[in-house]
């Protein structure tokens, strides 16, 4: 059980600061979430903690949504003007914590910086580069081939 919350709190650290790094960096998919890997790398206990608090808060305002709106509408089996109005306000408030977990991933991704060496575009698209090698010897085979066929 604390082996999967580890896990599933460190890909949600990940996603949040893949996030923000694929608005910022304007990338997507897999190179933002590469970045945040490397990135998250000796700072997961600083991650945590700013985390735990922000997804707590977020844990609180869903179970106050469940006791105050969600029973109150199953008790009345109608919505109440008081009701909508307090389950208006609980949303909102959950907005501002969403809004304040992008703040404190932004801040997190500013503070933490990546090696030079992670950076060169030659690193980045190491994969990209292999293919091209192995499509360039293809092609020289075949040109070897097609000579010695005439």
């Amino acid at each position: 059980m604390i082996f999967y919350s580890i896990i599933l709190t460190n890909a949600y650290i990940i996603c949040n600061i893949s996030l923000i790094a694929s608005g910022i960096h304007n990338r997507s998919g897999f190179n933002s979430i590469l970045r945040a890997c490397i990135l998250i790398q000796g700072r997961s206990a600083t991650a945590l903690s700013l985390a735990l608090p922000i997804n707590m808060g977020l844990a609180g305002m869903e179970a106050l949504f469940e006791t105050r709106v969600v029973r109150a509408y199953h008790l009345a089996m109608a919505p109440d003007f008081s009701v909508v109005l307090e389950a208006m306000l609980i949303a909102y408030l959950y907005a501002l914590l969403l809004v304040l977990d992008t703040i404190v991933s932004f801040v997190l991704l500013k503070s933490c910086k990546l090696p030079e060496y992670h950076v060169d575009q030659e690193v980045l698209y190491s994969h990209n580069i292999e293919i091209q090698q192995r499509d360039d010897i293809s092609f020289e085979n075949l040109k070897a081939f097609e000579s010695s066929a005439l």
